[in-house]
């Protein structure tokens, strides 16, 4: 169990060239690195790790603080105030179960911002899709659909009685 007085590690991952891709804080880096390893797009670049010890992790965090504000890492996204992952790993229109999985953040960006919509496949076959609420609006409009409210939804709401009037197209 990590404690705030553990020694903690300042890591710098880079790729070929020697760019800096990355820089976190932890007191079991090489788990870290596993869990990078597992779900972030950029870690097959990773060439070289660079660690440095801090006596707590007060000390790490400021330091991993600084080194974001000024080293500039690309895929550094807390802090930073901005991200090239989704540009330089960009949504495709069809994701696996376990990429859509790994990057629901991107994800949901690409459908709300950029109203595209993404099917999700599971074993090959496509599983569901996360469509933009531009997509999702036509649909309910083209099926006549009457749209759900949030309390129909989350089951706030009575339910409507079959036959009702607003059951009824």
């Amino acid at each position: 169990m990590m404690t705030p007085s553990q020694r903690t590690a300042l890591y710098r991952l880079f790729d070929a060239n020697g760019a800096l891709l990355y820089v976190g804080i932890s007191t079991q880096p090489d788990t870290r690195w596993t869990q990078h390893a597992s779900d972030k797009p950029w870690w097959p670049l990773v060439q070289c790790r660079k660690v440095e010890w801090h006596p707590d992790r007060t000390a790490a965090e400021a330091a991993e603080r600084e080194a974001v504000r000024t080293e500039e890492p690309l895929y550094n996204t807390a802090g930073a105030g901005r991200s090239l992952v989704a540009e330089h790993f960009p949504i495709e229109d069809t994701l696996t179960q376990s990429q859509a999985r790994l990057r629901i953040s991107d994800l949901l960006d690409v459908t709300q911002f950029g109203g595209r919509d993404v099917a999700i496949t599971r074993r090959g076959k496509v599983a569901g899709v996360v469509m933009s609420p531009e997509s999702y609006h036509a649909a309910v409009s083209a099926l006549d659909l009457d749209l759900l409210t949030h309390d129909e939804v989350y089951g706030d709401a009575p339910e409507r009685p079959v036959g009702s009037e607003e059951n009824t197209p």
